[in-house]
């Protein structure tokens, strides 16, 4: 998910019932996370905060891809997950 665009209001940047519905899986199963993208933007710390809420009891793990940021937590996860 953009971290950034999830608090906007329109109907492309917020998550669908299709994602809660893979959310509700994800909890279920494992090997499933969350990652939130573009955390470098402003709004993105907000969005993340949004998504963690909204995604409560699933793992999110926050990265960007312009920082290499989140990318060891994400590798470790599925390095785990194998």
């Amino acid at each position: 998910m953009d971290g950034a665009a999830v608090i906007k209001k329109d109907s492309l940047s917020s998550p669908s019932e299709v994602d809660y519905q893979i959310s509700k899986l994800a909890r279920s199963k494992r090997g499933y996370v969350i990652l939130v993208n573009k955390m470098d933007l402003p709004d993105a710390e907000e969005g993340l905060k949004i998504i963690k809420e909204k995604f409560h009891g699933n793992i999110v793990i926050p990265i960007s891809a312009i920082n290499k940021r989140g990318f060891k937590e994400v590798k470790t996860f599925v390095a785990y997950n194998l």
